[in-house]
């Protein structure tokens, strides 16, 4: 039932309810029981073939998002080499020659190119600094990790330079002991040693799905999304560090133009991918807006009058309750307690 009705207690103290108000009753209920039923079948199938049009849209929308951000990772990336090469260029035809850029040069171009490096580190550190010793105990206490949970912690061991990678030893890293005196400190002397390149390979795997964003990973956990942008961080920093190790090659100028018009090609394609990605994805999700308002339609007209007669059935059982008369569909009136009770005087 929706409702119930508060009649007032001299009332029901003196209504008498007749056999015919008893079947009305009974049908009244039946019909309501009825109603609610299908109503609430349907709105589960309902729910379900949403769901269904959305899982199946979700095949084709997930490429193009992977390509989106993989393409803004690639971009960063690409931009970052070409200032460097730029900067070498521009300090070859000062000295006219080809011999390796001087130090004081390189270290001059590292400072530079660190600069958003050094920001977005700070903030990651910040970031976990700042998580909570809840939070921090919901994500160690686990006891079947979600994949992204499982992924992204086994990067983070792989980056901390550990060999076990199971659960058990994941949550010893985040034991509130360690995790707060020793993780920030030890992820900034890590910086001090150079990183495996197939290491760096995984982790740029990793940070190129945008389900390992950091965003995503902070839906999942706050510590998680912590822990996600310091990796990005980190394959920033080393990102740097692998274009400083080969200012040593005496490589002349025109190959290093010939090199900045290769990355700018590869920058206009990889800017063409995004866009024609995010074209495509939004048709997607205009399709599937149209096709789940028309999964709606088909039930709308059904479930709608479903309702109507549910809150029809269910206000006519509230007024025979109450004994009120009622007309029911096929015209016949159903008399009221107190009528009844006025007729059976008469006689």
């Amino acid at each position: 039932m929706t409702g119930t009705a508060s009649l007032p207690k001299e009332r029901c103290e003196s209504q008498t309810v007749t056999p015919k108000q008893v079947t009305t009753l009974v049908g009244l209920e039946d019909d309501v029981r009825t109603a609610s039923t299908q109503l609430g079948l349907l709105g589960s199938e309902y729910r379900s073939n949403v769901m269904r049009v959305l899982c199946d849209y979700e095949l084709h929308l997930a490429p193009q998002r992977r390509i989106i951000y993989s393409s803004e990772q690639k971009r960063k990336d690409i931009e970052r080499e070409i200032v460097w090469q730029e900067h070498a260029i521009m300090c070859q035809n000062r000295r006219a020659s080809t011999i390796p850029l001087p130090l004081v040069e390189v270290q001059a171009i590292e400072k530079e190119l660190m600069v958003p490096v050094h920001k977005s580190l700070e903030q990651s550190y910040a970031l976990l600094e700042a998580v909570t010793r809840e939070d921090l105990t919901t994500l160690r206490e686990y006891t079947c990790p979600p994949t992204q949970v499982l992924t992204t912690m086994e990067m983070v061991m792989q980056v901390r330079g550990e060999e076990d990678f199971s659960w058990s030893n994941v949550q010893v890293v985040l034991s509130e002991g360690y995790f707060f005196s020793f993780f920030v400190s030890r992820a900034q002397y890590l910086l001090h040693r150079p990183l495996p390149g197939e290491v760096l390979e995984q982790l740029t795997q990793f940070c190129f799905l945008p389900e390992n964003s950091p965003e995503l990973l902070s839906v999942i956990s706050v510590p998680l999304g912590a822990l996600g942008h310091w990796l990005h961080s980190v394959r920033s920093y080393y990102k740097v560090k692998d274009i400083i190790a080969r200012a040593t090659e005496a490589i002349p100028v025109e190959e290093r133009h010939k090199t900045v018009n290769r990355l700018r090609h590869e920058l206009q394609q990889v800017k063409e991918d995004a866009l024609a990605a995010r074209d495509q994805l939004n048709k997607l999700k205009e399709q599937l807006g149209r096709l789940v308002v028309s999964v709606r339609h088909e039930y709308d007209d059904t479930m709608c009058t479903l309702h109507e007669v549910l809150e029809k059935k269910t206000e006519d059982f509230i007024k025979v309750l109450a004994g009120e008369s009622l007309t029911t569909e096929d015209g016949e009136v159903c008399p009221s307690a107190t009528g009844d009770q006025v007729a059976e005087e008469g006689q």
